[in-house]
């Protein structure tokens, strides 16, 4: 019975090798599928590691890229600022130039006009004395007309006068005469 057992033992251990071998075979199988889903996954996981870093070094690029636009940009607005700025002061100071000539040029005609209204003044006093001479030579003169009429009068009354008493002389002188012819 040991040759039994010994031959039960031995298939036994054959079955056993064999399903060992199977399982070893089948675990070999199972550990290389896993280890090449596991080389899969980390080739995927590799090359996804690659593209994000890839994707974050452009990213990264891009962002330097923009940074470095931003700051063109900012240098090209500040320049810019203060072109304008140095424009607005050159024009502030050209504006208060011209408001300080401007200013002058109102105060000289202020002055000038100033003058005018005392200029003005003066000869509408000059006026007025003028048209109140005019006033009195025009009253003198028709005084002086009235008594140039009055002489005229006064002339024709006396040549009037003068002529009748030549009248009367001669017409007394010649009445002599004739008185003289008669008693002659």
């Amino acid at each position: 019975r040991r040759l039994e057992l010994e031959k039960e033992l031995e298939e036994l251990k054959r079955d056993f090798d064999a399903k060992k071998k199977e399982l070893n075979d089948k675990q070999e199988l199972e550990e290389k599928k896993v280890e090449n889903e596991l080389n899969e996954h980390a080739e995927r996981s590799q090359k996804h590691i690659e593209k994000l870093v890839a994707e974050r070094d452009a990213l990264l690029k891009r962002r330097e890229e923009k940074k470095q636009e931003y700051v063109e940009q900012e240098n090209c607005m500040k320049a810019s600022i203060d072109s304008v700025s140095s424009e607005i002061q050159q024009l502030s100071r050209e504006f208060e130039a011209e408001l300080k000539k401007k200013e002058d040029e109102i105060e000289e005609m202020q002055l000038r006009l100033e003058k005018q209204k005392t200029r003005r003044k003066e000869l509408e006093k000059h006026f007025q004395k003028v048209d109140k001479n005019n006033f009195e030579k025009q009253q003198e003169e028709n005084a002086l007309k009235a008594v140039l009429e009055l002489e005229k009068k006064a002339m024709a009354l006396l040549d009037n006068g003068a002529t009748q008493m030549q009248k009367l002389y001669r017409g007394v002188r010649d009445r002599k005469l004739v008185k003289k012819l008669k008693a002659k």
